[in-house]
């Protein structure tokens, strides 16, 4: 995360209420923790894995396991 000096640190705590985070900074070869308000800092989203291939067999599988409405194994355990 990128804070608006232009420092990149990474999130310490957060307060939701007060809209406040802090951030640990590295400024001249020392880590110090600074607080920012909500729009003073510009976040990275992290990458999602969308869209997971699957072949055609594993999809056919996959349907078999759910049409046969298989239950639970959990509750044969008792």
């Amino acid at each position: 995360m990128t804070t608006d000096d232009g420092l990149k640190g990474e999130v310490s705590s957060v307060s939701v209420l007060r809209q406040m985070v802090k951030v640990l900074v590295e400024v001249d070869d020392e880590k110090e923790i600074r607080d920012y308000s909500v729009d003073q800092l510009k976040f990275k989203p992290k990458r999602r894995r969308d869209h997971v291939k699957l072949t055609a067999q594993e999809l056919k599988e996959l349907s078999a396991l759910e049409d046969k409405g298989g239950k639970s194994k959990i509750d044969d355990a008792k």
